[in-house]
């Protein structure tokens, strides 16, 4: 019968499991010649319990008036329960006076006998399954023990096994959920972002077409410029939210290099520069959205920091170590050894780390990022 039982739970679909639950422990209750069965709960994270299946026969049901009861109010049979003991009480009279809270609760209810089985799940207690006796009996036979152990347990088991997977359900939801909140936030902020951002480079634009001063050209320059630089910041946020967690995989810094190289000339060549992609070889475990990302960045802080010259971008990567550097050589001083931007350095916090080395000239700098290697 218990194996029969226990079957039956198992293949108990989640839509009907609560159904099968409830019969299991009439059979169970019948079994043992009791008047009620029922299954109790613990909330950890509450410190609480509540019976969430309950059977009776010519008793009043209990399982109203117990719910998110603290488990503290208890502690004599929770302890026994985390102990993952058996807790066998033939008369309540015989309780010690440790269980004075039990003796209270049980008595108020007319149980004279108590049967419970702790839940056992992953090697930890969850809860208990239990059976009271409202008549004077002989007492708990062994066999009575043992078969209420097996069934109460296979219980125990297929509800926690349901919990969980609900759990994991209505996390999947929440989480679905927020990544869309984020979505569409993040498609509202790029919008209100750009539209400006548009409008600022395209007067830029028709200014240039007037009769400027040298001065004047200089500014419209830097307008273009930082404004281009924005709508790459955004597009490098934007590709960050969308991918966080980013994944690392086998990334072929060589086409990489050029494709930054390529999507990033205009920047170069409004300031008068020259971008090139140097010597890359390898291939790396990195994350590939994080490399082109620090990388759009540190070319776009550089071309900042520059009157004129050359920028030159190379990569090596192998299985232990991947490293990026971004070389800078001027006719003039290099404002700030190549302007990092703080949102490579934000990138790259808990990935690696960012070193730039000039010469005292300043004439030429060295950036120099090194990838944790995932």
């Amino acid at each position: 019968m218990a194996a029969d039982l226990a079957l039956r739970l198992i293949g108990a679909s989640d839509d009907d499991l609560d159904r099968v639950v409830n019969e299991t422990i009439g059979e169970i209750a019948t079994f043992c010649d009791a008047e009620r069965g029922y299954v109790t709960f613990y909330d950890p994270i509450e410190a609480t319990f509540d019976i969430s299946h309950e059977w009776t026969r010519g008793v009043i049901p209990q399982r109203p008036a117990i719910q998110h009861v603290r488990l503290d109010q208890f502690p004599w049979s929770v302890a026994c329960a985390n102990r993952q003991e058996i807790l066998v009480v033939d008369d309540i009279a015989d309780l010690p006076p440790e269980a004075a809270a039990e003796h209270a609760s049980f008595g108020a209810f007319g149980v004279r006998s108590i049967l419970q089985i702790p839940i056992i799940h992953n090697g930890v207690t969850v809860g208990v399954a239990g059976l009271n006796r409202f008549e004077p009996n002989a007492g708990w036979h062994p066999d009575t023990i043992e078969f209420a152990r097996r069934v109460g347990q296979a219980v125990g088991v297929a509800l926690a096994r349901n919990r969980a997977l609900r759990e994991i359900a209505s996390a999947h939801e929440r989480a679905e959920h927020a990544r869309r909140s984020r979505d569409d936030l993040l498609a509202h902020v790029s919008h209100e972002l750009r539209t400006p951002l548009h409008a600022i480079l395209g007067y830029a634009e028709l200014l240039e077409l007037d009769e400027r001063s040298d001065q004047d050209r200089d500014a419209l320059m830097r307008i273009q410029t930082n404004g281009r630089h924005l709508l790459a910041m955004i597009d490098d946020l934007a590709e960050l939210a969308r991918s966080s967690p980013m994944i690392a995989h086998q990334t072929d810094v060589n086409a990489v290099t050029k494709e930054i190289v390529t999507d990033l000339a205009h920047v170069a060549h409004d300031r008068g520069l020259e971008l090139i992609g140097g010597a890359c070889s390898g291939v790396a475990g990195v994350e590939i959205g994080r490399f082109r990302q620090v990388a759009r960045c540190l070319v776009i802080g550089a071309a900042q920091s520059m009157r004129d010259g050359r920028i030159v971008v190379e990569a090596e990567g192998s299985e232990e170590t991947t490293m990026l550097r971004v070389r800078l050589a001027s006719t003039r001083a290099i404002s700030r050894d190549g302007l990092v931007l703080p949102m490579a350095q934000m990138l790259m916090l808990g990935h690696g780390r960012i070193e730039t080395r000039a010469p005292d000239d300043r004439h030429t700098s060295t950036i120099t990022v090194t990838f944790e290697t995932s």
